[in-house]
């Protein structure tokens, strides 16, 4: 009886030293795998890209916060008017995702054959535009004012579905475009 006890508690001996080991092991496993994990995260060395993404956000603004990436890519329709003023202009603008595009002035036409007013295309041209974290800058080229050009500035609202600013050409010449 004596050669069995003493070979369980050799048995047993070993067990608990193997029990001890694997639970050392595993908890230095997981500290080490919760630093290096925790440490990928706050330094991200270059090149190295971030464990997850949001698509239009970006990581490192001053304070350590969020910078939301709008883009002007797409089809925006608003209005422009100056201050006070009744008239109000309805825009089209076609931007790319390389800041080049296209304006329109949208409007009514009088057509003398049917006696009705028809939608019509009342001015056009080409457009360059460009994003700087909230703020957007486009200039609308071949417009019918002396220079041939029109420079608006404005800032994003609504998540990036909204962009409203002023003419920094013409004072008091206000828009507001919303991103369909």
């Amino acid at each position: 009886m004596k050669t069995i006890t003493s070979r369980l508690s050799t048995v047993q001996t070993v067990l608990h030293r193997a029990a001890r080991v694997s639970l050392i092991a595993g908890i230095c496993l997981s500290v080490g795998a919760g630093s290096a994990l925790a440490q990928s995260r706050v330094q991200r060395g270059p090149g190295r890209a971030p464990i997850r993404t949001n698509p239009g956000v970006t990581i490192g603004a001053p304070g350590g916060g969020f910078i939301q990436a709008y883009s002007l890519t797409g089809s925006w329709t608003g209005t422009m008017a100056q201050a006070g003023d009744d008239v109000v202009i309805h825009y089209e603008l076609t931007i790319q995702s390389n800041g080049q595009g296209s304006w329109r002035i949208l409007g009514s036409e009088y057509n003398a054959q049917l006696d009705q007013w028809l939608p019509a295309i009342l001015d056009e041209g080409t457009l360059t535009a460009s994003v700087s974290q909230n703020n957007a800058s486009i200039q609308l080229n071949n417009t019918a004012n002396q220079s041939g050009q029109m420079q608006l500035s404005g800032t994003f609202q609504s998540g990036g579905s909204q962009l409203s600013g002023q003419s920094t050409d013409f004072p008091g010449i206000g828009f507001n475009f919303v991103k369909d």
